[in-house]
């Protein structure tokens, strides 16, 4: 059993093991919904004798499987006021992000968040209603030696979506040699904004775990 889903399960006696990898951290879903399909929608409807091929129903599968997609950030892609904020920069007071300023540009069904740190210039590439696969603009996390720097960035993936008529939310996981992910909840209200960012990874992302005030920048 390891973090966020990750799960290997056996029964011996029915030479049966499920393995699963994952990253429900942070959600209210967690493993076991998947032990639960187990036990309840497979287990009992193993075979103790070996099953005749099926490649028709193999086929059916197949094509199932290739079909599949993570689901995005619920929410709208885009509201009226994604206009008033496209392209204007925020600037922030202190926080413990070490963010000083940000921005939103959004490009049809995607979308950029850049941001100015302590640490320098960062971006974040989101998709709108889907996931844009990029890179989480950190390289002084782990490599394979847990706290010994891998001097890169981890292959991420990112969502996102105004989840009210000023609330916009972007979720990044981390699809790497670690599982982790954040979320941040951006409100605007005049030219201010309020920021809360939330991380569930396990020795990463510290970073990003907070809350700030930010005006727009006249």
């Amino acid at each position: 059993e390891g973090m966020g889903g990750q799960l290997a399960l056996c029964w011996p006696d029915k030479d049966f093991i499920a393995v699963f990898t994952g990253d429900t951290q942070g959600h209210p879903m967690n493993y076991d919904v998947m032990v639960d399909a187990l036990r309840y929608d497979i287990w009992n409807k193993l075979s103790d004798e070996p099953v005749a091929a099926d490649p028709l129903g193999e086929l059916k599968l197949s094509a199932r499987l290739a079909m599949l997609e993570p689901v995005p950030q619920p929410g709208e892609p885009s509201v009226p006021f994604a206009d008033e904020v496209n392209g204007r920069v925020y600037e922030m007071g202190p926080n413990k992000m070490g963010i000083e300023r940000f921005s939103f540009v959004f490009e049809g069904d995607e979308g950029t968040f850049r941001y100015d740190t302590v640490r320098g210039p960062k971006e974040i590439r989101f998709g709108l209603g889907k996931y844009v696969i990029g890179e989480f603009p950190e390289d002084h996390y782990s490599g394979t030696r847990i706290r010994r720097s891998a001097n890169r960035n981890y292959r991420c993936m990112a969502t996102a979506a105004w989840t009210e008529a000023q609330k916009f939310v972007l979720r990044v996981y981390v699809i790497d040699d670690y599982f982790g992910n954040m979320a941040a909840t951006f409100g605007f209200k005049g030219d201010e904004a309020g920021v809360i960012m939330t991380k569930y990874a396990e020795d990463f992302m510290q970073e990003y775990n907070g809350i700030g005030a930010a005006k727009l920048k006249k």
